[in-house]
């Protein structure tokens, strides 16, 4: 009986390589400006600033309405004085 091995590929890992491919100017260096782009990013003057979604806008707003903090890297909304 021969046996068959399926390799699974993970998807960020997928993910990860597509990014960094789509990063490439096509002379084999990286562009600080194609990374920030592809990832939803604005590039002006050496910065990458994040582009907000109607639908992040709506969560934030409805986050702070209701007295809480979003936390934009984290993407949550969080309640609370902080701390232990």
């Amino acid at each position: 009986m021969r046996m068959v091995t399926v390799l699974s590929t993970s998807p960020l890992l997928i993910a990860a390589a597509i990014l960094l491919l789509s990063a490439c100017t096509g002379t084999g260096e990286f562009s600080a400006a194609a990374i920030c782009e592809t990832s939803g990013g604005r590039w002006a003057k050496g910065t990458c600033a994040h582009v907000w979604t109607p639908t992040e806008l709506a969560t934030r707003q409805w986050c702070e309405t209701h007295g809480g903090v979003y936390l934009t890297g984290d993407d949550e909304c969080v309640f609370g004085t902080g701390g232990p």
